[in-house]
């Protein structure tokens, strides 16, 4: 068993060196220098076994990019007619539907998204589509791996389709039994039925904008994107009805783990589980010892054979060193906490409730060792939550899981016995409904990554990790190593880096947020916060995410330039999470002015029509607002904005041009300003060089991201360097952070 951990180990390794670092051509002769050293005279049989595996997991990921990338990439940008195999149900985008189909194209033809306005083909279809075909390999003007790490090479825009011929098979069975499960039991569970189908089968379009980032700021976006513990949690139910250790029973959970995996679209997650639970099922009926490296470098093989690129894929990353902390930290820090139990007659009664928590804490804190990193760096959050949010709610996940797929299954049956069924796991559903979104609005329950101050706690902390296993493997008496000194160091620091994450003893802090082609800007001064805008690439989350990992409750002033999506679409989300108590808009009639007002009357924030030049005090913060001085549209009808604190003064513009720009500085008493946000994404008829000459910025931020119309201009970027200010793009520095303590910035 250690020989196939060793080969796939190796195997492993080498298609991860050709996806992040290795060039196609250099492989082939790297593979050669391998198998010649594997040969070489006095090679012991592990080490030989290691660069054969090496060997073949560079030429087998060569052989992949021969048959999908490189044949994928002679189709960028042509419009072709082509036979097209339907391998998905439609999902719904913001411009119509998107579907995975695979097109006859190359030698093994190729998997595709689809994009179209409407579809009803179903998994098994075919028909003839003609589609403009671009490459997966680019989006938004970067080059991304996110398709690719999912089997997908091309994207395609239907242009035109012909007649489709119906088909199915066997092959195409899973997923038709995952759409019907899917639709009933969404109609038995009613308003917890999107929850139960993501937690049952991993489809999450049905889960709010809301909901979705309750579960990531908690900690457990896991539970909605199917992984190892719902297919823990199927084997263990199936366990309870079948009898252990017997070859048949080893044989009927092989095929349901085959086909659940296949339901859910053969997440790695899932594949990974799968093969990890087979290992440990057929060792007793084999006669052979449980070996966790092996089942995990077994599944990782399968996974990267089926596809090279699948090493880039989040999931399978998370999946697997998830497994690994576990593996490796779950059981001495269960240890550590039962030896903290406390003894008598009077704790006697509780010790199994005890153990089940310090079980289900040391399991959460373990998976936290080495996906924390990923999840920063992926996500660029940290929950601080998530052990205890996994205490609340994973209980009831396990019991809502295979409650979920009693009542669907039956309730295919005869769908009033799936209602019945399913009665009582309502209340569980129910429950996670609303706990959630709770613990997800717990200020610091998420810091930002980004953050300084916590990047610098997650140094500190692994640093202390490293030094601890060094100092047990170093010391010949371990009880010298116990672990709750470096713990409570990492604790403390936590704190010093809470606190410092809200920026101490600063009179002002100016955070221009990075929302892609949007705007947001945040201005903490003490206890009071103000908005600036919410509008962009999930503005909302980012704004409250911003405030919250500055132990913020609410904001209190929101202002909005204008009502364009752009600058304000992110107010549902801003609104949810946090308590806005007073905004202040400009009175046009433009925009989302509608779903603004809804907000505000629901949620009671008191709104200001500015109209005139007007000065609201906020703490130690002085926000003037200069009504719409242009004409002609939303973008010239919008609010400027000066916030002031002692001698610093920053200006934000939103989307104002030079006209406006010069009716501000001609009819407006205006200061020298140390901190421009620059107008309109830095569109070259913003910035003018007459707003730079009489206010005079020392720094300008230049909110933007990818987009079609050239922003930010050159002719604005120049301007703004004659001129001598320093500029800050959130493309290209992220957020970007501007602090004023004791007159310096």
């Amino acid at each position: 068993m250690r020989k196939l951990a060793l080969f796939a180990g190796a195997f492993s390794a080498a298609i991860f060196l050709a996806v992040y670092l290795l060039p196609f051509g250099w492989r082939l002769p790297l593979a050669a220098v391998c198998i010649a050293a594997a040969f070489l005279p006095g090679k012991r049989r592990g080490r030989r076994l290691l660069l054969i595996g090496f060997c073949v997991g560079l030429l087998w990921s060569r052989g992949y990019d021969a048959l999908t990338r490189i044949p994928a990439e002679q189709w960028d940008g042509r419009t072709e007619t082509v036979d097209a195999v339907v391998l998905s149900y439609p999902e719904p985008t913001a411009y119509g539907i998107r579907q995975t189909v695979r097109l006859d194209l190359g030698p093994v033809g190729l998997r595709t998204i689809l994009y179209a306005d409407a579809s009803d083909w179903e998994p098994g279809d075919r028909v003839t589509v003609t589609a403009k075909l671009t490459s997966s390999a680019y989006a938004r003007g970067e080059t991304v791996r996110y398709y690719h790490a999912k089997g997908i090479f091309l994207r395609a825009y239907l242009r035109e389709a012909g007649p489709v011929e119906h088909g199915g098979g066997l092959r195409f069975l899973p997923a038709r039994c995952s759409h019907a499960l899917a639709e009933e039991i969404e109609s038995v569970f009613g308003p917890g039925g999107p929850l139960v189908t993501a937690l049952k089968l991993g489809q999450q379009t049905a889960l709010s904008e809301f909901f979705l980032s309750a579960l990531t700021r908690a900690g457990l976006r896991h539970t909605v994107a199917v992984s190892g513990m719902h297919l823990s949690f199927l084997v263990g139910f199936l366990l309870l009805l079948l009898p252990k250790r017997r070859w048949y029973t080893l044989l009927i959970l092989t095929a349901v783990i085959f086909f659940f995996a296949l339901m859910v679209g053969g997440r790695p997650s899932v594949i990974r589980a799968g093969v990890m639970q087979l290992f440990v099922l057929a060792a007793p009926v084999l006669g052979r010892d449980r070996d966790l490296p092996t089942g995990l470098t077994a599944a990782l093989l399968l996974l990267l054979a089926a596809n090279p690129y699948a090493a880039a894929h989040v999931g399978l990353q998370l999946s697997f060193t998830a497994v690994l902390g576990i593996a490796l930290f779950s059981e001495p820090l269960f240890r550590f906490f039962s030896r903290c139990l406390p003894t008598g007659a009077v704790i006697q009664p509780f010790r199994f409730i005890l153990k089940f928590i310090f079980s289900a804490l040391a399991t959460t804190l373990g998976a936290m060792v080495f996906t924390t990193p990923l999840t920063a760096y992926y996500f660029g959050t940290v929950s601080l939550i998530s052990p205890l949010s996994n205490l609340l709610t994973l209980w009831a996940v396990s019991f809502l899981f295979c409650g979920g797929l009693c009542a669907g299954l039956l309730g295919l049956l005869w769908h009033p016995l799936g209602m019945a069924v399913a009665w009582p796991f309502r209340l569980l559903s129910g429950y996670l409904i609303h706990i959630i979104p709770a613990l997800s609005r717990l200020n610091w329950a998420a810091v930002s990554a980004s953050n300084v101050s916590i990047r610098s706690w997650l140094l500190f902390a692994y640093g202390m990790l490293a030094l601890w296993l060094l100092a047990r493997r170093l010391s010949p008496e371990r009880r010298l190593c116990r672990p709750a000194v470096p713990a409570a160091a990492c604790v403390a620091a936590l704190f010093i880096a809470l606190a410092f994450s809200a920026g101490p003893g600063t009179d002002l802090t100016v955070k221009v947020l990075d929302v892609g082609q949007g705007a947001s800007t945040v201005l903490l001064s003490g206890d009071t916060s103000v908005v600036v805008d919410c509008g962009g690439d999930e503005a909302g989350t980012a704004a409250a995410d911003c405030l919250q990992s500055a132990g913020m409750k609410q904001v209190d002033l929101l202002v909005l330039t204008h009502f364009h999506a752009d600058h304000a679409d992110g107010l549902p989300m801003l609104f949810d999470r946090l308590e806005i108590k007073a905004a202040a808009v400009p009175d046009v009639d433009d925009g989302l002015r509608g779903e603004f007002e809804s907000l505000a009357a629901a949620e009671g924030t008191a709104v200001y029509w500015i109209t005139e030049e007007t000065r609201m005090r906020q703490g130690e913060l002085d926000v003037t607002l200069y009504e719409p001085l242009g004409s002609g549209g939303g973008n010239e009808e919008g609010l400027c904005v000066l916030a002031s604190c002692g001698d610093f003064d920053a200006l934000i513009t939103g989307d104002a041009g030079w006209v406006t720009e010069h009716m501000l500085v001609k009819y407006r008493t205006m200061p020298d300003i140390e901190l421009l946000v620059a107008g309109h994404h830095g569109a070259e008829g913003s910035s003018s060089k007459e707003l730079l000459e009489t206010l005079r910025p020392e720094i300008a931020v230049i909110s933007v991201g990818y987009n079609v119309y050239g922003h930010p201009a050159e002719e604005t970027l120049a301007r703004l360097t004659d001129a001598g200010v320093s500029v800050y793009r959130t493309d290209q520095c992220g957020d970007v952070t501007v602090r004023w303590q004791n007159g310096e910035a």
